[in-house]
């Protein structure tokens, strides 16, 4: 070592505990320390490494990022406040019978307050959500999509502070259940992926719907993979026009999996953001013959948010609670809308000519690891009780999956059961982890490690998984109700439940970024690639996109002017993911925001029009602004010249859970 000199950069990562103070997330930026010290010959040890060097100057630049959880923040999750939501198909719509309920659960991390309306029939109840326990809001079942064809029954919630809001539709034993997605993270592109329509009782239909979230008129173009109840031919294209809140239904007496349902541009207006749901009013799976058969409910997730590699964990149930719980046979399918995509199952390549209508299916009671060059869907799905093996409490459900690439780090989970009606006596949480550093020590559920024993995953050590079927830390069941699951790494979860002939299931917690098309704040001092900044510190925009635009136009909205048009972009960089193109543009003038809050940030890109969205097109996002924490170092030393000083990162840190990265520059002034 260079007695006379040292100068470089020393990264590290350090496991913090956060609580988060903005909805699931909180991002804090540590800024410049310096320091004047004067030794000879001084020796510094820090952590594991000690330098010998002649000083001057210490300066020390400290960074530090969180990378948590936030509906309301960077990353775009199922936690948000606003949602654009329906009532789905169910059976008793059809047969007599008690007709079925719909229930809305409301839950967050934060007191807040909210709304939910129906203009369609008079709806509109206010709401009050108490941290991390669950509201529970009745929808009038006038608001149900009864038929196929066109409602104007969409269901409107807001909130004042992000919440995670559930939907469930039940009646007796015939139930379903789904996470629903904030409208900042829906997308223009979906494939409905149903299963094999076959039950115990007549009028039973595999459904899709899609809802029109934005002012305006949005116009979809959707192609049913089988005929319709309506008469609707299969694979034949049709164009829909909706406004805020209409909803047009599809409902068939055979599987609609691989029906496309894209929003399309009209006239100057460029394509507009839908939600669209997939399900069945009542259905049977794994059974050679038609068995006890159940509701399908579920929020669909964007191409554009799908991604490439997928961790599969069957589920378990407790057909004797005297006893363990057994793991039960699942099916899977994978959704491949490109027939070129190479998709692999546990290392082994899948067949092109296994694939029917873009889909492959195969059942297992073990855990499978799916892979693939290109983005892909994977649905989980439950076999009817007494089915495949599978014994009762047990009855069929549907799951989409979160790829990998998709992660959270903070969810609240609400383990279902409704008041009366339905008899779900178990709850069970499956959860990926990624098994570096501390993302299997840091894993809690309701602030306490979990009881549930961690897997390796045996087709890639980089991954482990548990079951968690206990409460808290100790011995008993997992109860119905709220539950708070964090980890300082990305985790993926979903939860599920049976009764007698009866379950539930959903995604715990998803991201749903566009993985093409950001925004990404660019500063020398930060190491985080969301949309984040630090009160005062310039930084540069970016946005990055999967075509090259004619011109873009970035709408400040005030807080900063002026508005910026550029006419003829340049691309800064270009790079692929997921095997797709993409080219980020830099604006060249720094921007400081403060004080500390979200600011919103609007950019508008003229293209060709070529891929059906119209030659504009708008992405509307936030930036969060946090203020930098005050960072601690303190030193030990005896004063003598010839013994070492040892320095200390001594920040006091918020209780919660987070991971701190963060980046040292050492700076003696000897050059």
């Amino acid at each position: 070592m260079d007695n006379g000199f040292l100068k470089g950069w020393l990264f590290s990562s350090k496991i913090v505990q956060i609580i988060s103070h903005y909805g699931l997330h909180l991002t804090v930026i540590r800024h410049l320390l310096s320091g004047l010290i004067s030794y000879i010959a001084l020796p510094i040890a820090i952590g594991s490494l000690l330098f010998y060097f002649t000083m001057r100057k210490f300066l020390l630049l400290c960074i530090a990022i969180i990378v948590s959880l936030s509906a309301s923040s960077q990353e775009f999750s199922n936690k948000g406040k606003d949602f654009w939501v329906g009532y789905g198909n169910h059976v008793r719509m059809f047969n007599a019978g008690a007709a079925e309920t719909m229930e809305i659960y409301l839950t967050s991390d934060v007191n807040t307050t909210g709304n939910i309306s129906i203009a369609s029939v008079g709806f509109n109840q206010n709401f009050t959500v108490t941290a991390n326990q669950i509201t529970v809001v009745s929808i009038p079942r006038s608001a149900a999509l009864l038929n196929e064809g066109l409602y104007n029954h969409g269901i409107h919630i807001t909130a004042q502070k992000p919440i995670v809001a559930y939907g469930f539709i039940y009646v007796n034993a015939i139930s379903g259940a789904t996470v629903f997605l904030p409208t900042n993270t829906l997308g223009k592109n979906y494939y409905s992926l149903n299963y094999t329509q076959v039950a115990n009782e007549a009028n039973c239909y595999s459904y899709f719907f899609v809802e029109a979230v934005d002012t305006g008129t949005t116009v979809v173009e959707i192609t049913p993979s089988q005929v319709t109840k309506g008469g609707w031919p299969a694979n034949v294209t049709q164009t829909i026009n909706l406004t805020q809140g209409q909803i047009y239904q599809v409902l068939s007496a055979t599987d609609l999996t691989g029906s496309t349902i894209k929003s399309i541009a009209s006239g100057t207006s460029g394509c507009k953001k839908i939600a669209v749901f997939c399900g069945s009013g009542k259905i049977s799976i794994g059974c050679a013959n038609a068995g006890s058969s159940d509701n399908l409910y579920q929020q669909m997730y964007p191409a554009s948010t799908w991604g490439k590699k997928y961790v599969l964990i069957p589920s378990n149930n407790r057909p004797n609670t005297n006893n363990p719980p057994v793991i039960n046979t699942n099916f899977f399918r994978i959704y491949r809308p490109d027939a070129t995509t190479s998709v692999k199952l546990n290392g082994v390549a899948i067949a092109a000519a296994s694939f029917t209508n873009n889909y492959y299916q195969f059942s297992s009671s073990a855990t499978n690891l799916v892979e693939a060059d290109k983005p892909i869907l994977v649905a989980q799905y439950f076999s009817t009780a007494g089915c495949s093996g599978n014994s009762n409490p047990h009855d069929p459900e549907m799951v989409y999956l979160n790829p990998v690439e998709q992660t959270v780090t903070d969810v609240t989970v609400n383990s279902m059961q409704p008041a009366s009606n339905t008899a779900i006596t178990q709850h069970f949480i499956n959860v990926v982890l990624r098994n570096s550093g501390t993302g299997v020590s840091s894993f809690k559920i309701d602030g306490v490690t979990p009881t549930a024993a961690v897997t390796i995953l045996p087709q890639d050590n980089g991954y482990a998984y548990l079951r968690i079927y206990t409460q808290g830390s100790g011995t008993g069941p997992l109860l119905s109700g709220a539950h708070h699951l964090t980890c300082d790494s990305g985790f993926n979860a979903i939860a599920y439940g049976f009764g007698n002939a009866e379950s539930y299931g959903y995604s715990a917690g998803t991201n749903l970024k566009d993985l093409y098309n950001f925004i990404t704040p660019i500063n020398p001092l930060n190491i985080s690639s969301q949309t984040t900044a630090c009160s005062g510190t310039p930084f540069y925009f970016s946005i990055t996109y999967p075509f090259e635009p004619l011109s873009i136009y970035w709408n400040f909205w005030g807080y900063q002017t002026p508005n910026v048009t550029v006419g003829t972009p340049v691309a800064d960089t270009t790079y692929v993911i997921n095997g797709k193109q993409v080219w980020r543009y830099k604006l060249p003038t720094p921007y400081t925001y403060s004080p500390a809050g979200p600011y919103p940030v609007s950019i508008t890109a003229t293209t060709s029009g070529a891929d059906g969205c119209g030659t504009s097109q708008t992405k509307d996002d936030t930036l969060y602004v946090y203020d930098p924490g005050l960072a601690v170092i303190s030193r030990q030393t005896t004063g003598c010249y010839v013994d070492s000083v040892a320095f200390f990162d001594s920040t006091v840190y918020p209780v919660g859970s987070g991971i701190y990265n963060y980046q040292w520059q050492w700076n003696f002034g000897d050059a």
